[in-house]
């Protein structure tokens, strides 16, 4: 079974780039991560 992590940011909300800077994560994983429903985004407008 896979653990799960869960990571912490005092900002509700980050560009994508500066999330894959703070977490380490490449953009292709985070954007992975968005599409599966497991990282959060704010729409914009």
């Amino acid at each position: 079974m896979r653990p799960n992590i869960t990571i912490i940011i005092p900002e509700p909300y980050l560009p994508l780039d500066e999330y894959c800077r703070r977490t380490g994560t490449n953009k292709e994983t985070a954007r992975n991560l968005i599409e599966y429903g497991k990282l959060p985004i704010k729409p914009e407008g």
